[in-house]
């Protein structure tokens, strides 16, 4: 029962830090975006409402352009119990310049993968700060007593 609850609360908290890193990669996307557009004298966002309310709409499109690759590479800490920053750093750093590079086919277009590649940075650092330092905790099978009636 107690294992069962373990595992239980690791996938919640590995889906709380996944959303909560695809909502800080798109708050980097969203003002870096947005301050090109002002630097570049388009209309910026007026307030922070509207910071974060595009925010939460490229949210929608930060988690499915990097479900797969994040899914992978979150079952891969989880099991092999990566607890370092590092791999969750690269991970997001590769994942957001891929999706960017896959997501604007027009090479013009695809300019900007820095700063996806940025957000992606980012957003490995949120989840390894909700849910990777504790990776693979509470998914091991439990270790059995060496006076086991079993053993024979």
């Amino acid at each position: 029962m107690d294992r069962m609850f373990l595992i239980l609360a690791r996938l919640a908290i590995t889906a709380i830090g996944f959303t909560l890193a695809s909502f800080s990669a798109a708050m980097v996307i969203v003002y870096v975006i947005g301050f090109q557009w002002t630097a570049s004298g388009k209309s910026g966002f007026d307030d922070a409402g509207q910071l974060l309310a595009a925010g939460l709409f490229v949210t929608l499109f930060v988690g499915m352009l990097s479900f797969i690759p994040a899914f992978i590479i979150i079952v891969i800490t989880e099991v092999k119990r990566v607890r370092s920053v590092l791999p969750f750093l690269i991970g997001g750093g590769l994942t957001g310049a891929g999706a960017a590079l896959w997501f604007f086919s027009n090479p013009g277009e695809a300019r900007n993968w820095p700063v996806f590649a940025a957000a992606g940075v980012v957003a490995g650092f949120v989840y390894w700060l909700v849910a990777g330092r504790r990776a693979g905790e509470g998914i091991t099978a439990p270790a059995r007593a060496e006076g086991d009636a079993s053993s024979g």
